[in-house]
This record gives structure tokens, sequence and C-alpha cells, in this order.
């Protein structure tokens, strides 16, 4: 979470409206680590436009525990 600031959005294509602040983010990446096990992360390029920060990542693992509902 040291990586987003208090006012962070974050733009998931599974979601239809963004994560906005550390809370809601969290919370997300909370339920992700709940519901994936043997979890490998590929972080890619990394680059900032403005204020925007964006990046390149796949992740991998077995699903298996709930995700949200």
């Amino acid at each position: 979470m040291e990586d987003y600031a208090d006012e962070a959005v974050v733009n998931d294509p599974l979601f239809a409206k963004p994560l906005v602040g550390k809370p809601a983010i969290g919370t997300h990446k909370l339920a992700e680590m709940i519901a994936i096990s043997d979890i490998e992360f590929d972080v890619g390029d990394r680059w900032e436009e403005g204020k925007k920060v964006f990046a390149n990542w796949k992740v991998t693992g077995m699903h298996s525990g709930p995700f949200y509902d």
C-alpha cells in the first residue's frame, strides 16, 4: 500500500467503477489475497504521465477461496 497516495484511483477492468482511496484499494487487494493462492507477480514497465502512474503487470495463481460474492 506504500505505492499508493491517500487519494489514489485504481481502474480495475473487473469493476465498473474505479477504486478511490487507500481504504477501497486495500479492501480490494485483501480480497484478492484471500481468493488466490500461489500468487506470482511479474511487474513490467512503469511510467508516469503528469500526475498519473501506469504499470503493466501480470499475476498468476490458483483461485482457491471466495472473491467477494
